[in-house]
This record gives C-alpha cells, structure tokens and sequence, in this order.
C-alpha cells in the first residue's frame, strides 16, 4: 500500500478539489462510486478496492462497486450481513478505520475471507464512509502484502475521500428534501484556493479563515511544538472580521511547556481529536487547561497536524462561551488540520532549523573514536557515556536476535552509575512489531510504556526493570532482519523530539557500521583460532597408530575446539550388525550417554538411515543426519538417553574416496549452545581426516596382519618340512639293533612324518591351524630336547632343564608351540661356544599362567635386540635385522605366540647373557588367525 510516486502536494491538491466537486455534481450513486474509484486507483496502489452502501434496517452492506484483477463484478455487487461483533460491525459503530493485517486468516470479516484467499489478498483496511455520527458505508481497500499500514498522506485521502462520500450518499438518499450547504461544500472551496497558492503563511490564512467561517467559533488558532525549546506555542489567530493580516487585529498569546500537556500531546500523536466543552467538564487529563486559561477559552476543539509521522502542531477552535461541538464541526476541522499536514513542511516563519554545532560536533567525536579505536569495549562505553549525557538518558542497550529462539540478548549495556544494569533476557517479538521493526529503518520512539501498544512483548519485562519510555533503532539498516537493536531508556514518561530521533537513527547506523566490523573481526579471530586448534591438532592425531585411540583423540580435539554439551566416537566393522562407543565426552550428566551399550546398527533408525544413504562424496553437507529431540526413536534412546540434549547431529566416519563409512561421530547440542554453520564446516573437516586416517591404520593394520600370518605360516611350513625331512632321512640309516624292530620304528616313524606332512598341506594352505590339544609341558620340552640333541653334542654344549613339574599341563596347538622352543633353542646353541651352557628355566606364575625361560651365554648384536623389541611400531621401510635370516624367523615365532595369547621377549641380562621368554597361557587360543 504505497502512494504512487512522482506527485506534487500541488497536484493532488487539484485532484482532490476535482473529485470533490464532482462528487457534489453527480445526480447517479454508480456514476458516483466510479468516480471515487476511478480516484482511488490512480492515487495509490490498492489492488482491492470495495465501496458498499449501509442498509441499517437490514443490518446489510449493499455493494456498489469495486475493483480487482481476475475478480467478476458479481462479487461486488453483492448484499453481505453485518454480524454483530464482526470486523464491519465495529468499523460502523466506532466510524473509526480498522486495518487487517491478513485478510486470508480473519475469520470476521464474512465471505471476504474466502475471497482474500482465492485472489490473494493479505493487509486490509475498512474505512466508514460516514456522515456526520451516521456511517452510511463501508470502503474497503486491500494489498498483497502483509499488513502493509497506510502512510499519513494515504490517511488524509482517504478521510476526504470517505467524508465527500458521506455527503454524497446523503445528498442522493434525500433527493426530496432541498439541498443544504454541507461541509463537503466548504471543504471543496478550501482545496481549490490551496491548490493554487505556494506559500506558507497564505495556506495558513486561507485554512484558519475557512475553520473560521464553517465553525464560527470566538477564534481560529495554530498551535506549534517548539521541540528544541520544549514548548507548544499559539503561532497564529483568525477571528472574526481580522482581515488579511496574520495575527496583528486582535492578537492572542500562549505558551506552555510541553511537559505540562504531556497527554495531551500523546493523544493527539495518537491521531485523536480533542474537544471540550465547559458544561462536559475538563476532568480528563487530555484536556489542556493551562492553554484554555492563557486564551479564556471556555470550548476547545482540536485536530492534530501530522508531518512524517510526528506531531508537528494542531488545528483549534476556541470559545469564550461553553458549546457543544457538533460532528459536522469535528470533521471539517480534521479535514483541515489534515490538509495542513499534507502540505506543510516548515512552521510558520521558520526555516529548517540545522542540526546544532554541537550536534554535528559530538557525532563527529563519535565517528573518529570508532575509526581509531583498538581497544572496542573501552570505546563503546566511553561513546555510550556521552550519547546519555547528551540526550539526557539513563540508559543504553545493544540488543541482538538469537537466530534459534527470536529472543534478544542483552549484548551491552550502560546506565547511570545509580542505577543497576537489567539482566533479563527479552522474549521474542509478535509478527506485528517484527514486521514493524523489519520494515522501519528509523527509529521509533515510545512515550509511555504503559500506554504504547508496541512490543507488547518487552513491556513487562522492562516496567518491572523501572524503563518507562523507549527511543530505538536498528544499527543495520539493509538487513531484512532486526539483527542488533540500539535502545535508549528512560525511567519517566517522555516525548522524544524529532531532532533526538533523527540524531539517534544517525548515530545507530554509524553504530552499526563499526560494530559489524568489530563483530566480523571477533567471529575472524575466533576461527582463527578454530583453524589453529584443528591444525595443530590434525598433526597430533596423525602421530597416532592406533586406530582407536585415534577416534578417542579425535573426539577429545572436537570439545576441545567447540565446547559442546557432546561428543561421542562409534565404531563398527562393515557387514557387522553392531556398534560400539569407543569415546564420549558430556559437560555435564544430562548430556551423558550409556557408553556401554552396544548399539544395534540394524534396528536404530539413526544408523539406519546412515548406511543405506546414498553416497554424499558430491556434497559431504548432505551426509549430515540433523534429529531433533523429541523425533529421537526409542532404539536410539537405548544408548542416547541424555536428557538435555535437544538435536543431534551424526557424521559419518569415511575417507573421501570411499563411501563405506567405518563408524560415526553423534554431537549433541543444547538450549544455550549450537553449531554455527561455518564451525560445522569445521567439524565436517575434521570428521573427514579422521574417517581417511582411520580408514588407512585399518587397512594397514589387516594387511600386516595378514603379511605377518602368512610370514609365520612360511616359516612354519619350511621348519616343519625341515624337521620332517631330518626325521625321514635318519630312517634310511636305521641303529644296530634287530631287524624286525628297526623295521617297525621305521614304519612308525615314517606314517607319523607322513601324516604331518598331509595336516600341512590340507589344514594349513593360507592360514595356521590352531587346532587345540592338551599335553604336559614335560611332553613337549622332552620333544624339543630330543629335537636339538645332534645339534649340542657337535656344539659340544651343556643344558639343563630346572623346576620342571610333571603336572604342568598346556592346552594349545602342541605342535607350534615345540617349534617356536625348537627355534629359540637352536637359536641358542648357534651362538653358544663349545663347553657353554644352556639353562631351561620353567615357572609356573599361577593358575593360569606359566613361564619358560631360556638363557645362553652367547653373544648378540644390541641391534637384534632393539628391532626385536620394536618390532610391532618399527618402521617396515627402514632395514631391520629382522627382515632376513633368524631375526625373521624369531619375528615369525612372536607372531605365533601372540596368536596363542602369550607374549615372547628376547633380552639381554646384567651379567651378559641372553635370555629368550615366553609368557603363555594354560588355556591358549585355539581360533585361526585373521
């Protein structure tokens, strides 16, 4: 609803002297409404237009006419009833507008509802078309947009227009009765002298000389609001038989502070008129007795001059005796008072006033202190001190919007040092007053709390806190939201003049200007920040080899950056039907979660959803699973039970180059905490490198795993093919003993080579066979003993077995286990020198675990000893003595003893000789290897 552009005061002047004029000459009602019509489109942007006549007997609205595009002319030439309490209804009862924020969703307003809807017609306004107090119908005017409310001019049209109407339908209902002058007559007369004059004081003239004679009170006043000087003074008079000359006959004075008609002064910025008459009593507070005794006026009759929105002064009739005012009178004069306003800009014999020296001085001051500031909570204090003391304020706010709830916090504030500062938070605006407050790039100004209708929703909350007036503004003037709102506050009622307004909106977007810079270098440092954390973080998590603790350090990195109520790491392996939570951290115990749950990948839509995705590498944003708190399922709940989490969020746990994700980092956020979007494209950064780092120490975990199985499978095959070829060729060579004997020890000794040398290859192609059997440890030592027997009698060494017991039981894969004793005894005898001894040391640690222990007095390279020790985090590029020869072979004994779920260690002691360990279980693992 915005007046056409482009038009003089001049122009519109003439076209409503044309309207009118032809309104008091057309003898046809339709001819009549098509004229108003044919007006109203031409002036101003309303795609509905409706003019109905008021049938009071039948209690109906008779349309006339009206407009709008797509729209038959059925529908405004129907009869619609007006309901008692419906929007119609008041509008004729009040012969006040009433406007209509949406039309579609206003269910008293009859069939125009459904009519809104289906031409989509939102913001509304029904205008009584009234003559004198009788409403003889209703003009309604409708927009697209969304409580989208008239400016001043647009409500000065209108008035004229609906009053000429009034007339019009009055004239017509009456034709038999003889045509009387009509305040439509006067009106028209006054619009056509205006229209052709420039100047001030003649407008002026012709105004309070047309009040005077249509009126005919004692005398004609303008009052105008000194807001500089803070006073509301008589400007000029017309009275009786005065003459052309402004104000010199009879001259008539007054003056009064503005503080003294306060209330005054607020209705009429309401857009009230003020009429008093002595025999109605001057109790109402409204009343402005301290100008009725300067001017012993005993009647008063007063319409409000608006300019820009503001209270600029007001048209008066006054009397020296008591009167009632009739409507007729009330209306001319408001007509007048808004002719005034609609084309006046200066008082009289004023110019502009300038912004005071001081003015421009101080916002200069606080424009270079923003330029030079370094230190910015220093300088907004020190602006904010002078800024009160300027205006004359105790109060200050910079209030910001929380993007989640709509409510504003109170991001800074200052007060007079009697005063204590606010601490409530304030809740979120109505649509109407956000709209508002979107709209409005001002500022806006509230005299009284308490009597304001706007930001109903601060009321409350500021009148308990002693705030009674408010001047506000945003700092960011292009922003379609309110974003940081600039407040003052005062603890008394108090109009703000317009050049505080004026001052304040400068000054807030000045404001704004520097304190978006300084909100844009925070949010900077504090990624910055983020980056540096990540960044040195990521270095440390690659050090990590354990894939695991990789997870755990990626998860303690995460709170660490963002302190979130929580985090938590979960792990799975593909094609497995359970999770587990390797890591989690909480802030506090609602955010908790039952770590210790097993988390069931195919029954919790969480993870659901997760993996039967499709594949997001395009777009890793979208891989996000976002879950508010009360849409969490009860699967879910099993494990995520933390009361105080409100949304969740789950990223998957991949490498780029691969979609197949491994596990599962969950945040969880909070009332007083979010992910912001650019620190969850962080966290997104993150989760990637962990998922690619996690992804290669798992692949290269199995493939070790796999290369070290099939090295221990190697030198299993090539030892046991070793010792079986050794047994087969000492049969061709049977002892001097009896030939059937030597016969059947050869037999037997022949199938049970055999039957080895077949397990081997049919159980043991790419994996060992940890098949499991029980047999005494004595067993197993008289074995091996027997194993290396040629090899100590050509070394000519000596060995002994000590704290051997003959109820020591193993339970393993006997055969492997007498090969890795076979490896460390021949081992042993290779670099003992002849006449040394070899020790067997057994020890039984517990019920469940046994030692043997080998010592030598060879000599080995420290080296040896060294890679042995770091075999497991050595770095498999750099040569080791464990690539070839007997370190290969040792490290292939290791890997076997650990699959069987003991330890082997080879070390060297204080006194110089070398001691080989093995640290085994009763009950050893019988699984194959992986």
């Amino acid at each position: 609803m915005i007046q056409r552009a482009g038009r003089s005061s001049p122009e519109q002047l003439v076209r409503i002297q044309t309207l009118i004029e032809g309104l008091l000459d057309h003898d046809q009602l339709e001819s009549l409404v098509d004229s108003a019509l044919t007006f109203l489109k031409s002036e101003l942007d309303y795609p509905l237009l409706w003019i109905a006549q008021y049938d009071a007997n039948q209690s109906e609205l008779i349309g006339l006419s009206g407009g709008l595009p797509q729209a038959d002319s059925t529908a405004f030439s129907q009869r619609y009833p007006v309901l008692p309490g419906d929007l119609f209804d008041q509008a004729l009862l009040t012969r006040n507008p009433i406007e209509v924020m949406n039309l579609q969703e206003e269910g008293r307003v009859g069939k125009w509802q459904k009519l809104a809807q289906r031409f989509d017609i939102q913001g509304a306004i029904l205008y009584p078309i009234q003559y004198r107090k009788e409403c003889v119908g209703i003009l309604l005017l409708g927009s697209v947009h969304w409580g989208r409310n008239p400016r001043t001019e647009e409500s000065t049209l209108l008035s004229l227009l609906t009053h000429s109407l009034g007339a019009a339908f009055n004239r017509l209902s009456q034709e038999a009765i003889e045509p009387v002058s009509t305040p439509a007559q006067p009106l028209a007369h006054l619009i056509n002298q205006m229209s052709v004059l420039t100047d001030w004081d003649e407008r002026v003239n012709v105004i309070l000389k047309s009040t005077q004679q249509a009126i005919d009170p004692t005398f004609t006043g303008l009052y105008w609001l000194d807001l500089e000087e803070n006073n509301c003074t008589l400007k000029v008079t017309y009275q009786p038989g005065q003459g052309s000359r402004l104000g010199r006959a009879r001259p008539i004075k007054a003056q009064v502070q503005i503080a003294e008609i306060e209330p005054f002064c607020q209705a009429l910025s309401a857009g009230q008129m003020i009429s008093v008459s002595e025999s109605q009593g001057t109790v109402n507070a409204k009343v402005p007795l301290r100008l009725m005794q300067q001017t012993k006026s005993r009647s008063f009759l007063c319409a409000p001059i608006m300019g820009n929105g503001h209270l600029m002064g007001f048209l008066s009739a006054e009397g020296k005796e008591p009167r009632v005012w009739q409507e007729q009178e009330k209306n001319f004069i408001q007509a007048s008072a808004q002719l005034m306003g609609l084309s006046a800009f200066n008082p009289v014999g004023d110019n502009p006033i300038p912004a005071s020296s001081q003015t421009q001085s101080l916002m200069g001051q606080f424009t270079q202190l923003m330029v030079e500031s370094t230190d910015w909570p220093r300088t907004i204090k020190k602006v904010s001190e002078h800024l009160c003391r300027h205006l004359h304020t105790q109060r200050l706010l910079l209030l910001s919007q929380d993007e989640q709830t709509g409510g504003f916090r109170i991001e800074y504030q200052y007060h007079s040092p009697k005063l204590r500062p606010l601490s409530e938070s304030l809740h979120p605006l109505s649509d109407v007053d956000r709209r508002m407050l979107e709209r409005n790039i001002g500022a806006i100004s509230i005299s009284d709390l308490e009597e304001d209708l706007r930001f109903l929703a601060w009321r409350e909350s500021l009148i308990k806190q002693g705030l009674r007036s408010l001047l506000l503004c945003r700092t960011v003037a292009n922003s379609s939201t309110p974003q940081t709102i600039l407040v003052l506050g005062n603890h008394r009622t108090r109009t703000w003049k317009p050049k505080e307004i004026e001052f304040l909106q400068e000054f807030a977007q000045t404001l704004g200007t520097f304190e978006q810079k300084q909100r844009d270098y925070i949010l900077q440092q504090s990624q910055l920040k983020q980056y540096d954390l990540a960044h040195n973080g990521l270095q440390t998590l690659l050090k990590i080899e354990d894939p695991t603790q990789l997870i755990t350090s990626g998860i303690e990195l995460i709170t660490h950056i963002f302190d979130g109520p929580l985090a938590a790491g979960i792990l799975w392996i593909p094609g497995h039907t359970q999770g587990k939570i390797v890591s989690c951290h909480a802030t506090s115990p609602e955010f908790t979660i039952a770590d210790d749950e097993m988390i069931q990948l195919d029954q919790d839509p969480l993870f659901t959803e997760l993996l039967h995705s499709p594949d997001q590498l395009s777009n890793p944003s979208e891989s996000i699973i976002k879950i508010t708190a009360k849409n969490i399922a009860p699967e879910t709940r099993i494990w995520l039970n933390g009361p105080g989490v409100t949304q969740v969020l789950v990223i998957p746990l991949r490498s780029p180059d691969s979609p197949t994700p491994l596990g599962a980092i969950v945040l969880g956020t909070s009332e007083n905490f979010r992910y912001k979007t650019t620190e969850l494209q962080l966290v997104q950064t993150l989760v990637q490198q962990l998922g690619s780092r996690y992804r290669y120490l798992r692949e290269t975990n199995l493939l070790q795993r796999q290369w070290m199985s099939l090295e221990s499978l190697t030198w299993y095959k090539n030892r046991l093919l070793e010792t079986n070829l050794s047994q087969l060729s000492d049969l061709q060579s049977p002892p001097a003993s009896s030939q059937d004997e030597s016969i059947e020890i050869q037999r037997d000794s022949h199938q049970a080579a055999i039957a080895s040398l077949n397990t081997l290859f049919k159980t043991e192609d790419w994996q060992l066979s940890l098949a499991q059997d029980s047999i005494p440890l004595a067993s197993i030592l008289r074995r091996c003993m027997e194993l290396i027997e040629p090899l100590v009698q050509s070394r000519q060494l000596w060995t002994q077995i000590h704290n051997l017991t003959s109820n020591t039981t193993l339970t393993g894969t006997s055969n492997k286990l007498e090969l890795v004793l076979y490896e460390l005894l021949v081992g042993a005898c290779h670099r003992s020198k002849p006449g040394d001894r070899i020790d067997i040391w057994c020890r039984l640690i517990n019920a469940k675990w046994v030692e043997l222990s080998i010592t030598d007095q060879g000599q080995l390279h420290p080296k040896f000893i060294q890679d042995f020790q770091s075999a497991k985090t050595r770095d498999l590029l750099l040569p080791s003595l464990l690539d070839k020869g007997p370190g290969r072979h040792l490290n292939a004994c290791q890997s076997i003893i650990e699959l069987l779920g003991g330890r082997m260690e080879i070390a060297q002691l204080e006194d110089g000789r070398i001691l080989s360990r093995l640290t085994l279980p009763q009950q050893m693992k019988g699984n194959r290897s992986n």
